[in-house]
């Protein structure tokens, strides 16, 4: 292993921690592949063998907490629910687990070090697909760091959009919060499912206000398209932007179609990512004081 063995994290990490805000990635495997995958993963993945002491990253060199689960779970949704509810451990253990049982293998990771670009990598390595340099780092390379050249030379302020949910009330403690659950049947090819996603989010939340709101959405965007080499020390390098419709289906606009908007967003979306906007967005999560949760 090699680099420092203590780190402090960015501003939007420490959110990330205090949250505790965690990705996962559930693979169902052939019976004799599940013990290969765990070591596959445990070897690879930096969460594994970092914690996080309440000031610092701190690798470690014990190993990653494992846990066998029931085999009893007829879907990857229900063991993704027991695995966040009995084996999220405390970050100041590990910041991932991994746990399996006879034919399925789930890796559970704080977002701090894992997003979802870091998660279609290990999916492509467990698949045997190519894979960027393992690099052997003890402690990821933070997104400041890993695009320190890009972000130097980027200006300006981010476009923000918000739409207020008015029918809301305030989860309990108690209240376990998840994830939403979007399932997209194959049979062909598909397309055009960033579109469809962000049309499906802004139409939901207009009829949750009941009144038709503007059309836009927030987007994650994986970063990695703007480092040369991207390799396995790069855990969490996503951004965010708001794609825009620029337009309100209460207004002259109201005979738009489905597909019209979806190309309008697909056009605004497009132009952000080629103009820097997803680069100016980390400079303002990734450097910014956020409030204690």
């Amino acid at each position: 292993m090699i680099g420092p063995s203590t780190m402090l994290p960015n501003a939007f990490e420490k959110l990330q921690l205090s949250v505790g805000c965690y990705v996962q990635l559930a693979v169902k495997v052939k019976n004799n592949k599940v013990s290969e995958i765990v070591n596959e993963i445990s070897k690879k993945c930096i969460g594994c063998r970092t914690l996080f002491d309440g000031k610092n990253y701190v690798y470690t060199d014990q190993p990653c907490p494992t846990y066998q689960i029931p085999d009893k779970f007829p879907h990857l949704e229900e063991a993704n629910k027991f695995v966040a509810k009995n084996h999220t451990i405390p970050e100041s253990t590990r910041l991932a687990s991994i746990c399996y049982n006879k034919d399925t293998v789930i890796f559970n990771c704080n977002h701090s070090s894992s997003d979802g670009g870091y998660m279609k990598m290990l999916l492509d390595h467990v698949c045997g697909r190519e894979t960027p340099k393992d690099t052997q780092a003890k402690i990821h390379t933070s997104i400041i760091d890993a695009l320190s050249d890009q972000l130097a030379n980027t200006n300006g302020k981010i476009s923000t959009m918000t739409t207020p949910i008015r029918n809301y009330r305030k989860k309990q403690e108690k209240e376990y919060a998840i994830y939403t659950l979007i399932e997209f049947p194959i049979k062909e090819k598909m397309s055009k499912v960033t579109e469809k996603m962000m049309l499906a989010a802004t139409l939901s939340a207009s009829a949750y206000n009941k009144m038709l709101t503007s059309i836009a959405s927030q987007l994650a965007v994986n970063a990695r398209r703007y480092m040369k080499n991207p390799d396995w020390s790069h855990c969490n390098i996503d951004s965010l932007i708001v794609a825009d419709a620029h337009t309100s289906i209460v207004t002259k606009y109201a005979k738009l179609i489905i597909d019209e908007l979806s190309a309008l967003l697909r056009k605004d979306m497009q132009e952000k990512l080629n103009n820097g906007e997803a680069l100016r967005s980390v400079n303002h999560l990734y450097k910014r004081t956020y409030p204690k949760q």
